[in-house]
């Protein structure tokens, strides 16, 4: 009834049209939160080598790239990846989380700053993943990093996604790792919450009855809402 959407990669081939237009839309001004934050730590993006992983549309490193000495955004889809260097004029590289090393692309030491922007859902491993991250950090160098924490509400909110967080974390778990890895945390930021359901079209939530009684089933309060916070790294 709600359609089926393309699966793993193809579905997110998207991106190349919303390039094409350039109407950024929901990433209007993305930088501008970020870049409060680092300011705030004396952390300055001017002139540094940036790397934004799973950063499609592209929109972000655009605007990043009007200050820093280097930017390269990484996108899952290979065609999303040349849209972004024909369009946006940004270096880019197709790069799977799951599939693919950081340290195949790039050379070690080659990045000040690593962005990570609601995309560690999709990697299996993060384990592996900080560690190639690390490889390719300067130090000293950065690692932010956002996402949505482990909680049924996400269980619930994108069931119906064909292709949506193969895997939930909980914050000691990404903290955990990442300093097994060798980044320190600096400082952690509240992107804030909404309900499972919120927006949510009516017939998935009719739909959905059949199933969160199961999933909520001696939950509290907090389980029943979608939590968004962003991380900073340091390397040690």
């Amino acid at each position: 009834m709600l359609g089926k959407k393309e699966q793993g990669v193809d579905y997110y081939k998207y991106y190349t049209e919303i390039i094409k237009s350039g109407n950024r839309g929901k990433w209007a001004s993305e930088i501008t939160p970020i870049n409060e934050r680092l300011s705030s730590r004396q952390i300055n993006l001017a002139n540094k080598d940036i790397l934004d992983i799973s950063g499609e549309p592209g929109f972000f490193g655009e605007d990043v790239k009007k200050v820093a000495n280097r930017v390269v955004v990484t996108a899952f889809a290979e065609e999303v990846a040349f849209a972004i260097k024909d369009v946006l004029a940004l270096e880019s590289a197709k790069y799977d989380f799951n599939s693919d090393k950081l340290s195949s692309l790039f050379e070690p030491q080659s990045f000040d700053i690593i962005f990570v922007r609601y995309a560690i859902g999709f990697c299996e491993n993060i384990e592996l993943f900080f560690d190639e991250c690390y490889k390719i950090t300067k130090e000293p160098g950065f690692l932010y990093v956002s996402y949505s924490p482990a909680s049924r509400g996400v269980c619930a909110r994108w069931m119906f996604d064909d292709y949506t967080y193969l895997r939930q974390y909980t914050k000691k778990y990404i903290v955990d790792m990442a300093k097994n890895a060798g980044f320190n945390l600096v400082c952690e930021y509240d992107d804030g919450s909404y309900s499972w359901n919120y927006n949510m079209h009516p017939v998935q939530k009719l739909i959905s009855s059949f199933y969160t009684s199961k999933i909520f089933k001696g939950a509290s309060p907090e389980e029943y809402k979608q939590y968004n916070v962003a991380f900073l790294f340091k390397k040690s």
